[in-house]
């Protein structure tokens, strides 16, 4: 697929949307009947501003920072990219992530999509290094979790407990070593699995939709695995933008992290940074839910960490990661919501007008 072939992909599932959100309010609902929200909010009255002021600035840095991360990729790709390309293009995206069900999934592709404009590459090019970079943050999400939970329990819990995190550690290496010797080092093989889950694909579904038929064509895929791999291959060309991008990535995970050490403090109790970061990358995941940003899954999921592992009361947690969602999912939404809009009002435009 050429890049003047791409159509603007932002258009959203209103749908989707509201039954997202309908599930969140389901989930908010059913909490009302088990906490004291007029005590919570009586304690995120008396949150001190400027630790929560700093909690919503670390929250945005984060974004930034893995925006820069994924530019270093694109960089080491060859591609020649603006930080404001980047910038404009991660924020649409994690509009998307933020606002769609599931949105965890389509905001790489949303990505991909919009940064096009700019790299004059095909899609697939500009997929490989979009995936790997997400590769790359979920794997520092696990090592980063399997680290702090080390730093938190390695004094204090079991003997027993510790051994399961060391091996958990020693397995999510392994395995993201193995995956990725797996993918470069069998691409023949993976190329023929490609081309024959196509095939298959095409006089089955290509039956209904000539579209979807002319895209599984034989040589569009196989141009398109070509392009994936080359474009990988470029990414060893250097190796310090590399270190960079995970550079970048790992801090954007510490400053997500930070921004519960603060909420905290605003409140007057004290999380640390190491259990901050043993239970805010594995929560994470809950952006897979078929929930708009994980809204309700997140919250009930981190107050019970906070609860079981942070030893504090219900109302206190409660009210810390109320604080902690409005800095790093409400203000990132608003920001990134602005973002969109201004690509869906003028950038998109302009951006064609200027090919």
């Amino acid at each position: 697929m050429t890049p003047a072939s791409r159509q603007s992909p932002l258009g959203l599932p209103r749908v989707r949307i509201a039954l997202g959100f309908a599930g969140s309010i389901a989930v908010f609902a059913t909490l009302a009947l088990a906490v004291d929200w007029a005590a919570i909010l009586r304690v995120v009255s008396r949150a001190e501003t400027l630790p929560v002021a700093i909690a919503a600035s670390v929250a945005l840095l984060a974004y930034l920072v893995w925006s820069e991360a994924l530019r270093a990729l694109f960089l080491a790709s060859g591609a020649d990219l603006s930080v404001r390309a980047c910038l404009g293009s991660y924020g649409a995206a994690t509009f998307v992530r933020l606002i769609v069900p599931v949105g965890q999934s389509l905001g790489p592709v949303v990505f991909v999509y919009l940064v096009g404009r700019h790299t004059d590459r095909s899609y697939s090019a500009d997929l490989a290094p979009t995936s790997i970079g997400e590769a790359t943050t979920h794997l520092l999400s696990a090592l980063l979790a399997i680290t702090g939970g080390l730093l938190v329990f390695g004094t204090s819990a079991p003997v027993q407990q510790v051994r399961v995190l060391q091996i958990g550690l020693v397995i999510v290496l392994a395995s993201g070593t193995f995956v990725a010797a797996l993918l470069w080092y069998r691409r023949a093989s993976i190329r023929e699995w490609i081309l024959g889950a196509a095939a298959l694909l095409r006089v089955t579904l290509g039956r209904v939709s000539e579209r979807l038929r002319r895209a599984l064509a034989p040589e569009r895929v196989d141009t398109s695995v070509t392009h994936y791999y080359e474009t990988a291959a470029d990414l060893a060309d250097d190796p310090r933008l590399l270190v960079r991008a995970v550079g970048l990535t790992t801090l954007g995970w510490v400053a997500t992290a930070s921004a519960l050490v603060l909420t905290a403090s605003a409140v007057g109790v004290s999380v640390s940074l190491p259990l901050a970061l043993f239970v805010v990358p594995p929560v994470g995941l809950l952006g897979f839910l078929p929930l708009p940003g994980a809204l309700g899954g997140v919250e009930v999921a981190l107050t019970a960490l906070l609860i079981h592992l942070g030893g504090l009361g219900l109302t206190t947690a409660a009210a810390v990661v109320l604080l902690y969602r409005l800095c790093t999912y409400w203000l990132p939404l608003v920001a990134s919501g602005l973002v969109f809009t201004w690509l869906w009002t003028v950038g998109w435009d302009r951006t064609k007008r200027a090919r």
